[in-house]
């Protein structure tokens, strides 16, 4: 079934619209793959190499170049989150996206594969570095966050 979202896109300090076409229903790994390839096509460039050296990720230089979609909650205190694929995946490597979701004061980000296997997740309060944290403290997060991009995916455009 072929789904059209409706995705509020905050980019250079602008905020847009966009509605784009996402195959859902399927299995959990098969939405998420189609979210990925969302984000690879529709996403712009997001070089995380930052990211990519604190999490002591297996990705460096132009390997940790990623494509971005990054959204503001329309309910809730209004949190930004951010949905991050990887813009091409080095032979040998398995191929990773990275979620965020920033509060305030706090925000998490998980490291995970394309079919949602969580491997690293981390926690940074403001003023302060990245705290990595145990993966079965942060799952139940991580699954809320996850649940939130696929329900994106399932609001049918109402225009």
């Amino acid at each position: 079934m072929r789904t059209r979202f409706r995705l509020k896109i905050a980019a250079s300090g602008l905020i847009g619209l966009a509605v784009f076409g996402v195959s859902l229903g399927g299995s959990r790994a098969d939405n998420l793959s189609e979210i990925v390839a969302l984000v690879e096509t529709k996403g712009w460039k997001a070089d995380l190499g930052s990211l990519c050296s604190e999490f002591k990720l297996p990705l460096r230089g132009q390997d940790c170049i990623f494509r971005q979609i990054s959204v503001q909650e329309v309910e809730g205190r209004g949190d930004p989150r951010g949905f991050n694929a990887p813009r091409s995946v080095v032979q040998g490597q398995q191929p990773l996206i990275l979620i965020f979701h920033l509060g305030p004061l706090v925000g998490e980000f998980f490291v995970a594969t394309p079919t949602g296997e969580l491997l690293k997740a981390f926690y940074r309060a403001k003023g302060r570095g990245y705290d990595e944290l145990p993966l079965d403290e942060v799952r139940e997060e991580f699954e809320r966050d996850l649940q939130y991009w696929l329900q994106m995916c399932l609001e049918f455009d109402q225009d």
